[in-house]
């Protein structure tokens, strides 16, 4: 398992925060079980953050994106005790 931090912009970080289950990427270095630490971007990185599991992943429609089906395990804000 390997944490990786990723920037994402508000309304993919509010979609993320509802319950949506997947996240499209472009890197193809993600791999089942890793965690991705999801910090909201406007123009610079907010103190929000949601923490993730990598479930599986597959190749988008898109060529070069990369589809994640992710699992929230926490969100809060970065200087929460959550994120120390």
């Amino acid at each position: 398992m390997i944490v990786h931090h990723l920037k994402i912009l508000p309304e993919e970080f509010e979609a993320i925060s509802k319950g949506a289950t997947e996240v499209t990427v472009s890197e193809n270095i993600y791999k089942a079980k890793d965690v991705l630490c999801l910090h909201e971007w406007k123009g610079e990185c907010t103190k929000r953050v949601i923490e993730v599991l990598v479930l599986d992943r597959r190749q988008s429609l898109t060529p070069g994106l990369i589809v994640l089906r992710v699992e929230k395990i926490k969100e809060g804000e970065n200087n929460s005790v959550l994120f120390k």
